[in-house]
């Protein structure tokens, strides 16, 4: 799935990747230090999505209290966040949606 995400405080001021199966792929920055953000994003192509949010968390630009690979980490965390919701039913469970009836789990059918 394609992510868009609008970076806060660095000079990048938006990211895109796809997510595929817990991997990234495809990243690209909208401006920021070209030639450092083509390294990254081909440097991190395929890798496993949790680890190179873990690998870039927490990384500083200068003065700024975050980086462009910083806000590429938190993008990443919000997908993976975004997916594992998805995954779930809406009320949270692990199943279908509703499939549970109210009886297992204490959702109601159909929420």
């Amino acid at each position: 799935m394609k992510y868009h995400y609008q970076t806060q405080g660095s000079c990048s001021r938006e990211l895109t990747f796809d997510l595929r199966d817990g991997r990234i792929h495809d990243i690209a920055f909208a401006e920021g230090c070209k030639g450092n953000l083509k390294a990254v994003a081909l440097l991190a192509e395929g890798m496993e999505a949790a680890a190179l949010s873990g690998k870039l968390r927490g990384l500083t630009c200068g003065t700024k209290p975050t980086s462009c690979g910083d806000q590429l980490a938190v993008a990443i965390e919000g997908a993976l966040a975004s997916e594992e919701a998805a995954a779930k039913g809406s009320c949270g469970c692990s199943h279908a949606p509703g499939s549970c009836g109210g009886n297992d789990c204490g959702c109601a059918a159909g929420a």
